[in-house]
């Protein structure tokens, strides 16, 4: 079998096993295959209904596309994507490898990284070689949400790398390498050259009763979370996703699905912190130090984005850059903006909409208000 063809079925067996365990979930708690991204594509469409309402957008349904008009002005929406960015920046900000060489140029601090060619053990191998201590593999174009994505492993273990390389390469032809950041992962959300938010994400978890198993913990909280969701579109913040679960995580923590967890003690069930797989988020940004508003700017900028989400992990944001160890992650010009919405401490909310659809219908500017001043709509 020729090599691209091996790929190509190693592809559709890894996304398979993928599908099948986050709809084995579904199946426990009664819903039909993938209703957790519809769920998340209906709460993007509230906010959306929501913020045109509020500012006399007029807004009409073409296929899957959403077109918004005022005053004669049109613009679109696509699931996450407003078009205050061109296609072509889309494409460049989906390959990670040349974000990260753009931010660098542009003295930003980004993690040592290298690209492979997907399936390529050896070269993998190489690469996580050349930093000690722990890696991240990831593919290197076209993903979101934490999709194939493995952190923290560590640079000599040749059984991890290749069972994440194999991960990562069904999604991407390329697979890229990077030296693991130690600290917390903060969303920064940049509008034509304005930071609008900063949230610190937090990685799915559940807290013990001292009676029930893990599985029963995180089927519970799930059905919790979906209650909610059901009722769309009702908003009743914060609105959650359902729990997935990282085995390996489990395990290396010394637990199982079937484990009784201790009354009070909380068991994080996935590496990666985003909102897909049932992640929180946190709003800080009355917390951000001056050098890291800078920082996210200027990464905008040097990539070409006017709707910016960039991730980054550090110690800390309310400090200077050079005590947090910051180091930017990736940049994306598809945001999810329901992460700015529904954060736990709902006090701090930021109506991040407004200010986005201010800045597609300059004919709104004249009523245009910093983010910081505004409190969204109940």
């Amino acid at each position: 079998m020729e090599a691209t063809a091996k790929l190509r079925l190693l592809q559709v067996l890894v996304r398979t096993a993928v599908t099948r365990g986050r709809d084995a979930l579904s199946h426990r708690l009664g819903l039909a295959a993938g209703a957790g991204d519809q769920y998340e594509e209906a709460l993007n469409d509230a906010y959306v209904r929501r913020a045109c309402a509020t500012l006399g957008i007029t807004r009409r349904e073409l296929g899957e596309v959403i077109e918004l008009e005022y005053r004669g002005a049109k613009r679109r929406v696509h699931g996450e994507w407003f078009d205050i960015d061109s296609y072509a920046t889309g494409k460049l900000a989906s390959d990670k490898p040349t974000c990260s060489r753009l931010m660098r140029e542009a003295g930003l601090p980004v993690p040592d990284f290298a690209a492979v060619e997907a399936g390529d053990v050896g070269g993998a191998i190489a690469a996580c070689a050349r930093w000690p201590g722990k890696v991240v593999l990831k593919p290197a174009v076209g993903t979101g949400g934490g999709q194939g994505v493995t952190a923290g492993i560590v640079h000599d273990d040749r059984r991890a790398i290749r069972a994440a390389l194999w991960k990562a390469s069904a999604y991407s032809r390329s697979v890229m390498v990077e030296r693991f950041i130690e600290g917390e992962n903060y969303r920064f959300l940049v509008c034509m050259g304005e930071l609008l938010s900063v949230v610190r994400r937090v990685p799915a978890s559940v807290v013990g009763d001292g009676s029930a198993t893990l599985r029963e913990l995180i089927d519970r909280e799930s059905e919790r979370r979906l209650a909610k969701l059901k009722r769309l579109p009702a908003l009743e913040h914060p609105m959650l996703n359902p729990i997935q679960v990282d085995a390996s995580l489990l395990k290396e923590n010394g637990h199982s699905m079937s484990s009784v967890v201790e009354k009070g003690a909380r068991v994080q069930c996935l590496r990666v912190c985003n909102r897909t797989p049932g992640g929180e988020t946190f709003d800080i940004t009355s917390e951000v130090h001056p050098e890291f508003q800078d920082v996210a700017v200027r990464a905008a900028e040097a990539v070409g984005i006017n709707l910016a989400g960039l991730d980054v992990i550090c110690t800390g944001v309310d400090r200077p850059l050079a005590a947090s160890g910051a180091a930017i992650n990736e940049i994306n010009t598809t945001p999810g903006l329901t992460a700015h919405y529904e954060v736990t401490n709902t006090e701090a909310q930021k109506d991040v909409l407004a200010v986005l659809l201010r800045r597609m219908f300059p004919a709104l500017a004249s009523a245009s208000q910093s983010v910081a001043s505004q409190a969204p709509p109940t």
